[in-house]
């Protein structure tokens, strides 16, 4: 993209924000002006703009920053522009009822999975830490999408950028993951095994529109224990029934992407 078409102000504003939101502890303007090396006086600035809309507020004794609620209102209706997903809610609420655990609807976003519906199963604490954004090499949805990249795009996913290892069972490379790619085709679900955090463990399925065309994906999340109890081929069984009869829904639906 041409940089000579950005605003400065506005770009500079969007890393403050992304800075934020990865941050799980407030932030002071000298920790975002080193962290992100834009001068105080523009962190300042842009925050007090921000503060003023309700994008940021301050907590603590030391007034730093985090998130407003106003990314809540407006994340509501963001969500409302993938009206395809609405279609899901009812059977991925069926179907966390019928397992007890958290059931999440997603799509492909950039270079992530955004969390466009989530209900919550058994209590977990685990699971309620878990952010609406996910990165795609250690997440179950990520995983079915990665499926979908071309060896060329894939090669270029793990080798152009870096990816933390979360856990010691994250795979961070290219070779390690073609060879999960192959099972994960064939099988038709993509696990996450304790990849994104110890004691963690997600099971997920690619959702197609009335084309074949992936648009989404559906999960089973929870404590690895309880769902080692619960039976992971009987998981899987009824998260293939649940995306299976989401998929005859959108078969019929116009306005699917």
């Amino acid at each position: 993209m041409d940089k000579s078409n950005y605003i400065t102000m506005i770009d500079r504003g969007m890393e403050i924000i992304d800075v934020l939101y990865q941050q799980e502890e407030a932030m002071g303007i000298s920790e975002i002006s080193k962290k992100l090396n834009i001068p105080k006086a523009t962190v300042f600035r842009i925050l007090n703009t921000y503060e003023k809309w309700g994008m940021v507020q301050r907590v603590g004794e030391n007034g730093d920053f985090v998130l407003g609620l106003n990314f809540v209102k407006y994340g509501e209706r963001a969500k409302n522009n993938y009206s395809w997903y609405s279609l899901g809610e009812t059977l991925a609420e069926k179907l966390s009822l019928e397992v007890g655990e958290t059931v999440n609807i997603g799509k492909l976003h950039e270079d992530s999975v955004l969390i466009l519906y989530s209900k919550e199963g058994e209590s977990s604490l685990l699971v309620s830490r878990l952010f609406p954004v996910s990165a795609l090499y250690c997440s179950a949805m990520g995983k079915v999408f990665l499926t979908e990249f071309k060896e060329s795009e894939l090669k270029a996913y793990f080798e152009d950028r870096e990816h933390p290892k979360r856990t010691v069972y994250t795979i961070t490379n290219f070779s390690a993951f073609q060879k999960e790619k192959e099972e994960i085709k064939e099988k038709g679900i993509a696990y996450d095994r304790e990849e994104y955090e110890y004691g963690l463990t997600c099971l997920a399925q690619g959702i197609h529109n009335g084309q074949g065309k992936l648009i989404g994906a559906m999960s089973i999340s929870g404590p690895t224990t309880r769902m080692e109890f619960k039976g992971f081929d009987q998981l899987e069984e009824k998260l293939k029934k649940a995306v299976n009869e989401t998929e005859k829904v959108l078969k019929y639906y116009q306005d699917s992407p």
